[in-house]
């Protein structure tokens, strides 16, 4: 069973909206060939290369314009995970640090790490039997706390299949939470 650690208290029957961010991270690259290869002075992206994938009834599954819209109730913790769009695994997004302006909509994002989670493999000798390998994942959460909305600053790391830093950068997500049955 994989081990959760985090900070704050895990519930597992919190109730729960995942998102996923996804990086086109080659299309990035190329946008700024000269990204900072300094955390403490990430590059400013736009949302014109980062997707918001997340269920939303009646909308569509994901965007590219650096919004979330989302109709919960306070109390519902919402997770986001980041990964790159990289046909052949030639790059690796790692969103290292995640920050939020408004205290009374969103509480602070904490890092929840979850080690040995396995994972099924292709088996080249017998496609229908896959193989299974262990992996660490990772995700960020914040608990909804009041309707309203907040501007987040995610920070990720755009690393090549070596883990070489390619560039950090710093793209805004405006989060906007509205109540059940109303159109964010």
């Amino acid at each position: 069973m994989p081990k959760e650690r985090s900070t704050a208290k895990t519930e597992h029957s919190e109730s729960r909206v995942a998102v996923l961010v996804i990086v086109d991270a080659e299309t990035l690259l190329s946008r700024y060939p000269h990204a900072s290869l300094s955390s403490d002075t990430p590059t400013l992206v736009d949302g014109a290369h980062l997707y918001v994938l997340a269920a939303r009834d009646g909308g569509p599954l994901g965007r590219n314009d650096s919004h979330l819209d989302l109709a919960v109730k306070p109390g519902v913790h919402l997770r986001i995970r980041g990964n790159a769009l990289a046909l052949r695994g030639e790059h690796i997004v790692l969103f290292h640090r995640m920050a939020q302006d408004n205290a009374d909509v969103l509480s602070p994002f904490e890092l929840v790490l979850r080690e040995a989670l396995t994972v099924p493999t292709a088996n080249a000798d017998s496609l229908l039997e896959p193989g299974s390998q262990g992996i660490n994942d990772h995700f960020w959460r914040s608990q909804v706390l009041a309707h309203g909305e907040a501007a987040c600053d995610l920070d990720f790391i755009v690393l090549d299949k070596d883990c070489a830093i390619l560039g950090y950068f710093r793209w805004r997500l405006q989060i906007s939470i509205s109540g059940l049955g109303q159109t964010p």
